[in-house]
């Protein structure tokens, strides 16, 4: 049997309940519509209004009275403009109507929002840069569904007043925005999602979280994709084992590559709203009963799995033991295809790509990443939400580098660093996605902002690096104000001939005002990784988009006796790059 584990920090809008501290129970779902909101539909074709409205109203215990449908733009606009302002609307319209009376109603004090349900997303995701009333833009009605029941819900939370420093004090405290009972149940949700069930190992460190390779056929989360080989040809049983509600399909294929034209492959598609079984040939079966499709989250681990045999030529699907009596699907080939059976040799798995799943959760006001910045905005001092990034550390601190040695960083569009120094170690950072700006500054003062840094813009897989007396200060941006999130990953080491560590980064506070220190550790919900990564690491940083020429640079600058730690680790990236 082959075990794919999954775990996962963000997901898409179809997942976005991941990303929530609790869930209201069903009972008092109806409480989370205020009651001075109604809804509007605008759509020239009636046909899915009836629908939608029957389904939200069944998922919230609305009355269905508090919808209207508009099928003139004109039509609409003189209803909201009409209406009392303590009176809100919540408008569903065409990404057509849309655009046309968007710039009329959006500063209207009865529009409470707009979202956008178009066939083409992209057409319309421009406008939400440009209309902060403008939710979202979605393309399938169960995705619009989910986010509105949870922007609803998340308005009914409760929000704690955020602390302010006390006068003195040099160090930050953190915000308070969520009560501490939601902000628990949050980062234990959070936890249990990013945990494979088996083969955790014990942290070292309290708070950290330390998960390793789950088995020999666990697909890491570096692409959208990944392909594996079976040990045996023409049977076996995948099994995909989920905390968190998230679509996958799996491709058993005779080829390498699953789109070769002489392939063979059996195909299991599950998402929130279908599952289809079937061959590259045909579909066999297909099901929209929730009970067949992804499950919601109830805290306990969901099992999907498929198996094969080429003796009998059939294909099961089922969810829960795996058990032919717990099928749901079954399927018995036609015989001429028994032959290209036997042949089934390689397992590919997609899932939703790993950046877009953080991205979302960063500008998602109920995502996980988006309320760790807001809790992080007075991390520096004065709060300030631009002035937050996110942390995940690789491996264990063992006193070699100030904090970990490996750090991932998430920088969302327009969030920034403090101008902030690096202990006097060695460094070397690489931008994996998006890109960054550094500011260079000549030292770390409470005057350095009269200095004119020295600024670099590194795109998506350029390098920069730091010395103990070269590039020790910076501040780092994402430049970006309406893209995505940029992703780096940097590395940290002491030199040899530096015999008393500093474990902090001073950094200049957000008022400008004092020079704190900074503790360069983990946010809250933690995932070390196992060390067994770092070759792959190496090789991110040092060969993806640099010539080999680099590296033999760099292993003759290494000559110097302070940088010789670092040979071993290079001579096994040249070694790996000769033979790729």
């Amino acid at each position: 049997m082959v075990d794919i584990e999954h775990s996962v920090l963000a997901q898409d809008d179809s997942d976005d309940e991941l990303h929530r501290g609790r869930r209201k129970d069903q009972a008092t779902a109806d409480s989370i519509i205020p009651n001075n909101l109604s809804f509007a539909y605008l759509d020239v074709s009636v046909g899915e209004y009836a629908s939608f409205r029957q389904n939200f109203c069944q998922k919230t215990g609305c009355n269905s009275n508090l919808w209207a449908n508009y099928t003139s733009e004109d039509q609409f606009k003189a209803f909201i403009k009409s209406g009392s302002v303590e009176k809100k609307i919540l408008l569903i319209s065409t990404g057509r109507q849309c655009a046309n009376i968007i710039k009329d109603i959006h500063s209207l004090p009865q529009l409470h929002s707009v979202y956008i349900y178009c066939q083409v997303v992209a057409n319309y995701e421009s406008l939400r840069k440009e209309y902060s009333k403008l939710r979202g833009v979605f393309s399938k009605p169960d995705l619009l569904l989910t986010r509105i029941c949870n922007d609803l819900e998340a308005e009914t939370l409760p929000k704690a007043p955020m602390q302010t420093r006390r006068e003195g004090e040099r160090h930050t405290v953190t915000s308070d925005i969520i009560s501490p009972a939601d902000q628990e149940a949050l980062i234990e949700r959070a936890r249990k999602a990013a945990t494979p069930p088996k083969q955790n190992q014990i942290p070292t460190e309290n708070g950290v979280e330390v998960f390793s390779q789950p088995g020999i056929h666990w697909c890491p989360w570096n692409a959208n994709s990944c392909t594996k080989t079976l040990p045996v040809k023409g049977q076996g049983t995948v099994a995909v084992m989920e905390l968190e509600p998230m679509p996958f399909e799996l491709c058993l294929s005779s080829k390498p590559n699953p789109d070769d034209p002489e392939a063979f492959s059996i195909i299991l598609g599950v998402d929130t709203t279908g599952a289809f079984f079937g061959t590259n040939k045909k579909t066999y079966d297909q099901s929209h009963i929730p009970q067949h499709l992804i499950q919601p989250n109830n805290g306990k681990w969901h099992t999907y799995w498929l198996s094969f045999f080429k003796d009998t030529r059939k294909l099961r699907y089922g969810i829960g033991e795996i058990r032919s009596m717990f099928s749901i699907f079954e399927i018995t080939i036609e015989e001429d295809m028994a032959s290209e059976l036997r042949e089934i040799h390689y397992l590919h798995v997609k899932f939703p790509d790993f950046t877009r799943a953080v991205d979302r959760s960063v500008k998602d006001p109920n995502g996980w990443c988006h309320k760790k910045l807001v809790a992080k905005a007075n991390r520096f001092g004065r709060p300030n939400f631009y002035a937050t990034y996110l942390r995940v550390t690789v491996g264990n601190r063992d006193g070699s580098a100030p904090g970990h040695k490996y750090v991932v960083e998430i920088w969302p569009p327009g969030h920034y660093s403090p101008i902030h120094n690096h202990s006097n170690a060695y460094g070397i950072i690489k931008v994996l996605c998006g890109r960054l700006l550094v500011k260079l500054y000549p030292e770390l003062s409470l005057n350095v902002r009269q200095y004119s840094p020295i600024e670099t813009l590194l795109e998506e897989g350029q390098i920069t690096w730091m010395l103990p007396r070269l590039n020790q200060t910076h501040q780092v941006r994402n430049p970006d104000l309406y893209g995505a999130c940029s992703i780096s990953i940097q590395c940290y080491q002491y030199g040899e001939e530096d015999e008393e560590h500093y474990e902090y980064f001073d950094y200049l506070n957000n008022d400008g005002q004092s020079i704190g220190q900074f503790n360069p550790k983990n946010d809250d919900v933690n995932c070390t990784v196992d060390l067994r990564l770092l070759p792959w690491m190496l090789r991110q940083i040092v060969l993806h988009h640099y010539p080999f020429v680099v590296v033999v640079v760099v292993l003759l600058l290494l000559r110097r006796r302070r940088l010789r730690r670092l040979r071993l680790p290079l001579l096994q990236i040249v070694r790996y790059y000769n033979y790729r």
